[in-house]
Parts: structure tokens; sequence; C-alpha cells
């Protein structure tokens, strides 16, 4: 009896080391997907003629409504 109650507790630890790390996987690409999002926005307004700096703000706002958006929705999966 103890020694399946044992056997339990690792098979639990190890599945969630292996959700953490998928889900870590997964938020790394998106950062990674949302930073590539974000610089071919920033090269696209600089061609219509938008200064470097202005693009580099508008930019910022980009990505923090991306990263808004991807939390959003992880959030709303897991109600």
């Amino acid at each position: 009896m103890r020694i399946r109650h044992i056997a339990s507790f690792f098979h639990i630890t190890i599945s969630f080391i292996v959700l953490s790390a998928r889900m870590l996987w997964i938020l790394l690409i998106l950062e990674w997907n949302i930073w590539k999002a974000e610089r071919r926005f920033k090269e696209q307004i600089i061609m219509y003629g938008v200064s470097k700096e202005s693009a580099k703000r508008i930019g910022t706002v980009y990505r923090n409504l991306m990263k808004r958006s991807v939390r959003d929705i992880f959030k709303f999966s897991f109600r």
C-alpha cells in the first residue's frame, strides 16, 4: 500500500515537471513569434515613412497588445 502511494507521488511529480516544461516551451515559442512579428511590423511602417523612434514606440504597443491577447487566451482556456 505504501509503495503504491510513493509510486503515485513520483508519477504525479514527473507528470507535473513534464507539463511545466511543455508550457515553458510553448511560451518561449510564442515570445519568439511575437518578437519576430513586432520586428516585421516596425520594418513595414518604416517603409511607409514613419520615423524609427515612432516605429519603435508603435512596435512596443503592438507587442504589448499581442502579449496581452495571448495571455487572455491562456486565461480563458483555463477557466
